[in-house]
């Protein structure tokens, strides 16, 4: 077979093009930091004055981007979307009874998984039933429990439900397959029946359908049980996760640090212990950040793959829906079973089905790349080994702190030395720009769902006074932001944007073209952690948050790529690092993450990639094999748990037994 035509096939694909060799530099001043009052003052300004609102328009550089010379010769590109084709086959889709359970947990300094909880049902000592009755009181928000500050809803009768009808099937030797009575929980992003969508702010954003999003669908078909909705940063604009309207969840390892967002009730959900599994949503790094910042994984699946129908999008052309996991098994099951094609979307419908890809495999083969030194096999089934590359932007690395970056060049050895990859170096052309380029589409996109005649935006009132604009109902660091965006931001601006999406996906595909399979290296953050600056101002449902943009954007400066091409990326714990101290470990200390992108529907070889890395002592093996005479976490290695004076680590499995 010829080359050529082992090369995969895809709908939509960007004509392959090699980019300008330009320097990204950016040249724009500071932002000022803004909190407590001033930035209410702020805000009003910015809603009020043209003139003052101009100054922080300019001072943003979004003009700039009319001016790249090289726009004139690509197309707009409005819509990311890339689909992977596959051959016609007539084999049918793995049932959800014949996919393995993740492998309970093999260490006390682990996460449970969704294996534990499967394994401890089906020796009938433990029940879906027994496990909400300890979850739905730390969870439940009248009267508050524990951890009830990273979760905005529980309906306590439907989580009973479900966990009944989960029990019934166990007692009576039918349980649907390895997600049937796992509890997750899910981001008040989408619709959810019996809940209302609020996306963390005083608003109703319920879709009048009443149903549940197609992917969460998914997984209660599986027989989890959803058991509330989480807390997210409001409306999902920035990546701290601080919300001064429905308070703010701190970092489970570290509580003097923020979990990230926009997904972060989701991330500490999962971190603490709570659930093995949880929905995310990533417009800008919404996933990867918080995962990364709760020492934990996140996949941003390829644009379009999984659908929240009926669940309207704020950010169309760069948000999507994915799982988040405390171990790699369960990110992978979670994937599967939510990414099943929705028959209702005409582009969502043509993507492969994950359970069709997949081989049936047993739970002792789950872990394809144990025992093999070249990697593993994909989930498609073909065996056959390739080369492996490991796409290397050196000026890109740069900009993280160098104890993140040394913890990064560290796993790139790893792979290069021991995993058979060779690493490349590769250019990334107008990087500043392209990034200026998606904050200005997602902000324009959020902000057309907030114009004055927006009825499906507004809040319910009983009061006769004239309802305020819907932007006003928001806290005042987004007032700022949609106020700026909706009032300068031009049709030309917006095209000047598109274009260069254009540009950088025919880059990308032209560097895939020359490196099959590469995948993008690079911190999933740049820097250690995200420190909560001014505790009594900052945090709080009293507070009028925070507006600092020039620190979340340096937060996005490696996710938002993935979501402005719409490529798929994973994210996975790499190390612990201490704040300023460039050391690792020890008390204190937060995790960081390594990321992958791949091309558009390389969501399984993302994870066969992060599986690899399982075996070195960087991250995991410390942990899983407990076979290391050191403290796991002492050298910044070792998954571990959010324990010790201020961790928030919640035992569920073993209270029950107690």
């Amino acid at each position: 077979m010829s080359e050529e035509a082992k090369k995969p096939q895809f709908w939509n694909y960007p004509p392959p093009k090699q980019g300008p060799d330009v320097p990204s530099v950016n040249t724009a001043a500071p932002n000022p930091v803004l909190r407590g009052y001033p930035l209410a003052v702020a805000a009003w300004i910015v809603a009020s004055s043209s003139l003052v609102s101009n100054i922080f328009w300019k001072n943003a550089q979004f003009d700039k981007l009319k001016e790249v010379k090289e726009l004139d010769a690509y197309d707009p590109r409005y819509d990311p979307t890339v689909i992977p084709i596959t051959a016609p086959s007539d084999a049918k889709p793995v049932s959800l009874n014949h996919l393995a359970a993740p492998k309970p947990r093999q260490s006390p300094q682990q996460h449970y998984s969704s294996g534990d909880y499967v394994s401890l049902y089906q020796a009938n000592k433990l029940t879906p039933s027994d496990v909400v009755e300890i979850l739905i009181p730390l969870i439940s928000k009248e009267p508050e429990g524990e951890h009830s500050i990273a979760f905005l809803q529980c309906r306590a009768d439907l989580v009973r439900e479900a966990a009944r009808a989960s029990t019934r099937r166990y007692q009576e030797g039918k349980p649907l397959g390895p997600l049937d009575g796992v509890p997750v929980a899910v981001k008040d992003e989408v619709d959810l029946k019996g809940y209302k969508r609020t996306l963390g702010s005083v608003m109703d954003f319920t879709n009048k359908v009443g149903e549940t999003a197609w992917c969460v669908k998914q997984w209660e078909d599986a027989g989890a049980i959803v058991i509330g909705k989480t807390n997210m940063h409001e409306i999902g604009l920035d990546t701290t996760n601080n919300n001064p309207t429905t308070g703010t969840p701190l970092n489970p390892h570290n509580p003097s640090h923020y979990c990230g967002g926009s997904s972060g009730g989701s991330a500490y959900s999962v971190s603490s212990g709570l659930v093995p599994i949880a929905l995310g949503s990533d417009g800008g790094g919404s996933i990867r950040i918080p995962s990364s910042l709760c020492g934990i994984y996140g996949l941003k699946p390829t644009h379009g793959r999984v659908s929240g129908h009926p669940t309207r999008d704020l950010g169309n052309s760069v948000g999507v829906y994915g799982p988040m996991a405390s171990n790699l098994d369960d990110l992978r099951l979670g994937y599967r079973v939510m990414a099943k094609p929705d028959p209702s979307q005409a582009l969502g419908s043509m993507f492969p089905d994950p359970l069709q890809q997949v081989r049936r495999i047993s739970a002792s083969a789950s872990a394809s790349g144990s025992g093999d030194d070249d990697g593993a096999a994909s989930a498609s089934g073909s065996g056959e080994k390739k080369k492996k590359y490991l796409g290397i932007c050196t000026p890109w690395l740069s900009r993280a702190d160098p104890a993140v970056r040394a913890l990064v060049d560290r796993a790139i050895s790893h792979y290069t030395q021991t995993r058979n990859y060779t690493a490349v170096e590769i250019a990334l052309p107008y990087l500043v720009e392209n990034q200026k380029s998606h904050a200005l589409t997602i902000l324009s996109e959020i902000g057309s769902h907030f114009s004055s005649s927006s009825s499906s935006s507004s809040s319910s009132s009983a009061s006769s006074s004239p309802t305020p604009h819907p932007i006003d109902q928001l806290s005042h660091p987004n007032r700022l932001l949609l106020h700026l965006t909706t009032r300068h931001a031009t049709a030309a601006h917006f095209l000047a944007a598109q274009r260069l999406r254009s540009l950088s996906m025919q880059h990308l595909a032209y560097l895939w073209d020359r490196y099959p399979g590469m995948i993008i290296v690079s911190p999933t953050l740049p820097a250690v952690g995200m420190r909560v600056k001014d505790p009594k101002r900052d945090v709080g449902r009293r507070s009028y948050g925070v507006s600092d943009g020039d620190a979340s954007l340096r937060s996005m400066e490696y996710v938002f790529l993935a979501n402005w091409t719409g490529a798929p990326a994973v994210s996975a714990p790499v190390g612990y690092l201490r704040e300023g101290a460039g050391r690792e470990g020890g008390e204190g200390a937060v995790p960081v993450g390594i990321m992958g992108m791949g091309e558009w529907g390389s969501e399984e070889a993302l994870m066969d990639w992060v599986e690899e890395g399982w075996g070195w002592g960087w991250g995991w093996i410390a942990t899983l094999k407990e076979s290391r005479s050191r403290s796991p976490g002492r050298e910044g290695q070792g998954v571990r748990l959010p324990k010790g004076r201020e961790g928030a680590w919640v035992d569920v499995l073993t209270s029950m037994a107690a």
